[in-house]
């Protein structure tokens, strides 16, 4: 019986699977650890066991099947093409075209699309709840807030190793009011920050839009931009979803009004302002006037760069004399996320291809689309122009949100890999390849639909690793055993991870999440920094201070913290420079109990000891 070209699909569909299923159980437990950050995959739960199986079949399907396309080709002499109407069988893509434009294939796509939104607000709210601090270090936004609202220089080397602060402080002034209004809160902290990610979605729905993107991609696209932004500590009390708006719009509002004045001169503001948030958002500058340098007018980047500069100096001449610390602290310190980890870089770049699959296997056809002939014939008829000041360096104009991607990639990749794992990427590199990809998506004619709802699965993909946390139940009895601890005493030498229960007491705190960075000024005198005799000498001050309120029994108890990578009081200096703190510390107080410490929505789990004046 002679087989027609549908049948002929389904049965080789069928071979691969049968194929791929046992391929797929015997190396899903040896690969899977490289995309799981090399947890075990035999430590996960059956249904994600279960999961991570199926896309491992479906991926060894198609590798197959792109191995036996290779076989064809070999056997016949022809060329193989991996351009999606030649790589899909005949039969099938007919019956993919005829059921691309059905109305029940869209409705699907658009309840999934909502189902997904229903979630992600849900879980969101869900943080934004959350009655304690989510991670270590949460509460110190909440303690600059509390510095500002009662007078308090938080960069003033007195007050500096307890109030320090590594970011800027935007963030916070522009919290002053809402906090002023309705409380010092870490919710608060929290919701405006969620309100700043849901500008973000909307920032991207708008350029989307205004480039004639249809609704459906431009919403995916959003909701792509809101799930990475609600990955580990973003969502959180951080500056990161104001610094993220204004990188941004400092970058695409000049792209869409056709580099004109106007737009330059709000980049610049914006651009200058994105510094007060997190040092890195700065680089919108730099993309700017690269691009304007390259393929728009020498002239305009120069007056650009000069005007951004100035404006720049100006900025930092303010918080040098507002700002004894500013400049130590936020940008020495944050410094260490500059030096290179290889072992990091590829654990981010997996995650990477691993949060956009669906998208990254789009890219590889779209490529695989380009003639490379008529690629490299218009690279030979480029012409570089330095002379005259009004034309741009190149002759040729990239695509300007390939040009953005290209950038934050190189930068992530190459230089920002050493610090809070895979945000750099949600922050600085997926806004664009977002765009990206969903604009060329909704550009095609064939195959629109079923690629529009392999996004929708890739997204439903994603959500399920990184918010995974979130839907578990969590147990917060000892946080209410600490919280009812901390409410019966009168002073505490506390962890970072209760500095948002002592402020809303309203109680003394001994250090905050940031503490343990001030100790890390240079050896070395810089213009912008302070004398690092005078930093030392006040934190020799403030150890000592600690050192003998602890050897009075002075504090109704302390607490030492510990996880799998910490087991110290994160002060950042020894006690007592003769014996380890946990030797001093016995000498005067006794451990009576550990609390269990959850903070569900970044996996961490602390162990917190509490000590007891000896009697």
């Amino acid at each position: 019986m002679k087989l027609n070209s549908l049948q002929k699909a389904l049965l080789i569909t069928l071979v691969l699977l049968l194929i791929s299923i046992p391929t797929a159980k015997i190396l899903t437990p040896i690969l899977a650890p490289i995309f799981l950050g090399g947890k075990s995959f035999a430590a996960r739960s059956e249904q994600v066991q279960n999961l991570i199986r199926s896309l491992f079949t479906l991926v060894f399907a198609l590798g197959f099947y792109l191995a036996f396309l290779l076989f064809q080709a070999s056997k016949t002499g022809r060329q193989v093409s991996f351009k999606i109407n030649k790589i899909i069988i005949p039969g099938l893509q007919t019956w993919l075209i005829r059921f691309q434009t059905s109305p029940l294939l869209r409705r699907a796509i658009e309840v999934f699309l909502v189902l997904l939104v229903i979630l992600f607000l849900l879980l969101h709210i869900k943080i934004i709840t959350f009655p304690y601090q989510l991670e270590l270090r949460e509460g110190n936004t909440q303690l600059t807030t509390h510095a500002f609202l009662n007078g308090i220089n938080p960069y003033a080397i007195p007050n500096n190793p307890l109030y320090i602060n590594i970011y800027g402080v935007l963030f916070n002034l522009v919290m002053l009011p809402f906090a002023r209004l309705l409380g010092n809160t870490i919710q608060l902290h929290r919701l405006l920050n969620g309100f700043f990610i849901l500008i973000q979605a909307a920032i991207i729905i708008k350029v989307m839009r205004a480039q004639k993107t249809g609704w459906l991609a431009a919403l995916l696209a959003a909701c792509f931009i809101w799930l990475g932004q609600l990955y580990f500590s973003t969502p959180l009390a951080r500056p990161d979803a104001l610094g993220g708006i204004l990188f941004l719009l400092a970058i695409l509002l000049p792209w869409l009004y056709q580099f004109d004045v106007k737009s330059l001169t709000v980049s610049i503001v914006l651009g200058v302002l994105s510094y007060q948030t997190k040092f890195y958002f700065f680089l919108s500058i730099a993309i700017i006037a690269s691009y304007l340098f390259l393929f728009v007018s020498k002239k305009k980047a120069i007056i650009y760069t000069v005007a951004a500069g100035t404006l720049f100096i100006l900025n930092i001449i303010v918080l040098y004399l507002s700002f004894d610390t500013f400049f130590v602290n936020s940008l020495y310190v944050s410094s260490g996320s500059l030096s290179m980890n290889f072992a990091k870089m590829f654990e981010q770049l997996f995650k990477f291809f691993r949060d956009y699959w669906g998208l990254h296997l789009f890219a590889f056809f779209l490529l695989n689309d380009c003639n490379f002939n008529q690629f490299k014939k218009a690279l030979s008829n480029i012409k570089i122009n330095l002379k005259h000041i009004d034309t741009p360096a190149i002759s040729a104009k990239p695509n300007f949100i390939s040009f953005c991607l290209v950038i934050t990639l190189a930068i992530v990749v190459l230089i920002l890999n050493n610090g809070t794992s895979q945000v750099y990427y949600y922050h600085l590199v997926t806004p664009f390849f977002i765009i990206l990809m969903m604009s060329k998506i909704d550009k095609l004619k064939d195959y629109k639909s079923w690629l529009l709802l392999l996004a929708v699965f890739t997204l439903f993909t994603q959500s399920l690793e990184n918010l995974k946390s979130d839907l578990a139940p969590v147990n917060l009895s000892d946080w209410e055993k600490l919280e009812d601890r901390i409410s019966n005493s009168k002073i505490i030498l506390n962890s970072p991870l209760d500095v948002s229960i002592l402020l809303d007491q309203n109680k003394p705190i001994a250090m905050s999440g940031h503490t343990q960075f001030y100790f890390l000024f240079p050896s070395e005198r810089f213009f912008l920094f302070p004398d690092p005799q005078l930093m030392l000498r006040e934190g020799e001050k403030y150890i000592q201070n600690i050192a003998g309120r602890i050897r009075n029994k002075e504090y109704d108890f302390l607490e030492t913290i510990e996880n799998d990578n910490y087991e110290k009081f994160l002060i950042g200096e020894r006690l007592n420079r003769a014996q380890p703190d946990q030797k001093f510390i016995s000498s005067f107080y006794h451990m009576v109990e550990v609390l269990t410490i959850p903070m569900p929505h970044t996996n961490e789990v602390w162990k917190i000891g509490i000590w007891e004046p000896n009697t």
